[in-house]
């Protein structure tokens, strides 16, 4: 004879059981029929969206990576609604100080890259990845001068050839003076995530207009890749960042000694 204790206990693991499975089947098809749902992309102003950024940056669960989404996204919500007013900008503040201050790609990129793939596919969102990336690393920022500065100073515009946040902190407080700590390397923050603001609705518009992307990987880039790419004779590498600024000159030199 069973218990009325062990029959309810089996009965409570048919339940429970059936739900989990429940769950996992209704993941596994989700996962296998939906397809993505691109927004449709829109024009926008880059220079007031940059304004936008610029004051977003500063917001308490700001950064710059929250303040480009906001300055396109944000944006497009404002001016044409559902469905860019639906999504919740305050998650894009993870970017920050190039992800939660690991120093790794810079957030204003991470976020734009990030509204991109709201619009378009992988293949048709890369190379208006590529055509930022690579304006970054050969730009002197920051550019975007505010009407009303939170932080009022002449910023000193420099040359990173790096999309790392470490290395484009790393390079503006060397060549200023100012430490990453301070308020002056915000504001330069502030000020670079209204350029990339700028400059990724600039893209967007042009895209939208027809005109492809313009992209122009660094000369090192292109030369290291003759050798280090895939299927080339020392496939060894998967970048399409300039290689000097990690590779020659600073932490080492791989260029001495380097085979011809």
């Amino acid at each position: 004879m069973i218990s009325r204790r062990e029959m309810l206990a089996g009965f409570s693991g048919l339940v429970v059981g059936g739900a989990a499975n429940a769950i996992l089947l209704s993941a596994k098809g989700n996962a296998s029929s939906s397809a993505p749902h691109f927004w449709p992309p829109r024009r926008l102003d880059p220079l007031e969206c940059a304004r936008v950024a610029y004051q977003g940056y500063w917001e308490e669960n700001g950064g710059c990576g929250f303040a480009v989404f906001k300055g396109m996204i944000g944006m497009m919500g404002i001016k044409y609604g559902a469905p860019y007013d639906t999504f919740p900008l305050w998650m894009m503040s993870y970017a920050a100080g190039g992800i939660a201050s690991w120093g790794t790609v810079c957030g204003a990129l991470n976020c734009a890259a990030a509204a991109y793939g709201l619009f378009y596919g992988k293949k048709q969102q890369q190379p208006l990845i590529d055509s930022l990336f690579s304006w970054y690393e050969k730009e002197e920022l920051p550019q975007f001068v505010p009407e009303e500065p939170v932080v009022t100073m002449d910023l000193k515009r420099t040359v990173t050839k790096s999309v790392l946040c470490h290395a484009s902190l790393s390079c503006w407080s060397y060549e200023t003076g100012h430490k990453v700590s301070s308020k002056e390397c915000r504001e330069r923050c502030s000020r670079v995530a209204a350029d990339v603001t700028h400059r990724a609705v600039e893209i967007l518009n042009a895209v939208i207009r027809g005109e492809p992307p313009q992209v122009t990987l660094s000369q090192a880039q292109q030369g290291c890749a003759q050798c280090h790419s895939s299927g080339k004779e020392a496939d060894c590498s998967r970048t399409k960042m300039d290689c000097n600024f990690c590779h020659q000159g600073t932490l080492s030199n791989k260029s001495v000694n380097h085979p011809k």
